[in-house]
C-alpha cells in the first residue's frame, strides 16, 4: 500500500511539473503573439506606418514631417502608389535586421521590398527624424520606380541618383573633394559599372552614390527636372532603354555618360587641392619658400648695413692728410 501511494504521489508530482511547464510555454508564446499584435498602425493616404507602442510619438512626428516629401514624389511621378505601402519602423539594430531579413548591408538605414510593397526603416530617436524623412523618401522613390520601369531597363546609377535627388540630398564639399580625389587617382567608375553597388564596401559604395547623384544633378542642369520625369516615364513605356533616351533627349545613354564624365573632369579636378592632406603639403611647401626668402632678405639687409657702416667710417689716409695740413 505504501508503495502504491508512493507511485501515485510520484505520478501526481510529475504531472504537476508538466502542467507548470506547459503553462510557461503557453504564456511565453502568448506574450510574443500579443507583443506582435500590439504594434500600432497609422495610415496616411496609401502609406501605412507600423510601430511599437513606445514609438508612437516618434512615428506621428515622422508622418507629419514626411507629408511634404510625399507630395514632391507624387508630383514628379505623376501619381501616388497604386496600393498600400507599409513602412515598418524599428528602433533597434536586431529588430531592423529581423524585419529586413538580414539581406541588407551593415551601413544601411532602410531597405525597400518593391514586390511586397514594404519598407523597413530604422529610427532610434527624435534627433534622427529629419534624416529619417530623407531616407524614407529615398526608399519610396525606389518603390515608385519599380511600379513604372522594369528592373532590367532601369540602371542602378539612375535609380539611386534619382532617389537621392528627390529626397533632397545634394553634394557636400566633402563629397566633391572625394570625387576630385577619385578623378585624380583614376578611381571613378563608369556609370554602367555601378550595378550591384549594394554589395560594395562602405567606401566604394559612398563613391558610387556620389557619382550617381552627380549624374542625375548634371542631367537636371542640362535638361531640367520635367525632362528627367519624362525620361523615367519613357523608360517604362519603351522596351529599349536607348530608344527611351533618344525620344527624351535626342541621344543615347552612352553619349550621356561621355558628356557626364567630361563635365565631371572639367568641374571637379581642381578641387583636389582643397583636400586636407594636399593643403598641409602645399602649406609646408609655401612655408619653406617663405623661410628661404626671409633668410636671403635678412642676409641682404645685413650686407647692405655693413657697406653703409664702412662708407661712413673716415679713411686713415684722409685723416693723415688733414693732420699734415694742420
Amino acid at each position: 500500500m505504501v508503495f502504491i501511494e508512493y507511485c501515485k504521489g510520484f505520478q501526481l508530482s510529475k504531472l504537476f511539473k508538466i502542467l507548470i511547464f506547459a503553462t510557461f510555454i503557453v504564456t511565453l508564446f502568448g506574450s510574443l503573439k500579443n507583443s506582435q499584435a500590439e504594434r500600432i498602425a497609422y495610415v496616411y493616404q496609401n502609406y501605412r506606418f507600423v510601430c511599437d507602442p513606445a514609438d508612437t510619438l516618434l512615428t506621428k512626428k515622422l508622418v507629419e514631417k514626411t507629408k511634404p516629401a510625399l507630395q514632391i514624389l507624387e508630383n514628379f511621378y505623376g501619381r501616388g502608389p497604386r496600393t498600400i505601402v507599409t513602412i515598418q519602423l524599428t528602433s533597434s539594430e536586431s529588430s531592423y535586421h529581423k524585419y529586413a531579413r538580414n539581406g541588407v548591408p551593415e551601413w544601411s538605414q532602410a531597405v525597400a521590398f518593391p514586390g511586397q510593397r514594404l519598407i523597413v526603416l530604422r529610427l532610434a530617436s527624435a534627433e534622427e527624424v529629419q534624416q529619417a524623412v530623407q531616407t524614407l523618401t529615398h526608399e519610396l522613390s525606389h518603390l515608385f520606380c519599380a511600379e513604372i520601369v522594369p528592373a532590367n531597363r532601369f540602371p542602378t546609377w539612375l535609380n539611386e541618383g534619382l532617389a537621392q535627388f528627390l529626397s533632397g540630398k545634394r553634394l557636400s564639399l566633402n563629397d566633391k573633394m572625394l570625387l576630385a580625389n577619385a578623378l585624380t587617382l583614376k578611381r571613378v567608375k563608369r556609370l554602367q559599372a555601378l550595378e550591384g553597388l549594394h554589395d560594395f564596401s562602405p567606401v566604394k559604395a559612398r563613391l558610387a552614390y556620389i557619382q550617381s547623384l552627380y549624374a542625375v544633378d548634371y542631367f537636371v542642369r542640362m535638361h531640367g527636372r520635367a525632362t528627367l520625369s519624362k525620361l523615367v516615364q519613357n523608360l517604362g513605356r519603351f522596351r529599349s532603354a536607348n530608344r527611351a533616351w533618344m525620344q527624351t533627349v535626342g541621344y543615347d545613354a552612352l553619349d550621356f555618360e561621355i558628356y557626364w564624365y567630361e563635365d565631371l573632369s572639367r568641374s571637379y579636378r581642381w578641387l583636389v587641392w582643397l583636400n586636407l592632406d594636399n593643403l598641409i603639403w602645399l602649406s609646408m611647401g609655401l612655408l619653406a619658400l617663405l623661410a628661404i626668402w626671409l633668410v636671403r632678405r635678412r642676409n641682404r639687409l645685413k650686407l647692405q648695413r655693413w657697406e653703409e657702416e664702412e662708407d661712413a667710417e673716415p679713411k686713415i689716409e684722409d685723416e693723415w692728410e688733414n693732420f699734415k695740413l694742420s
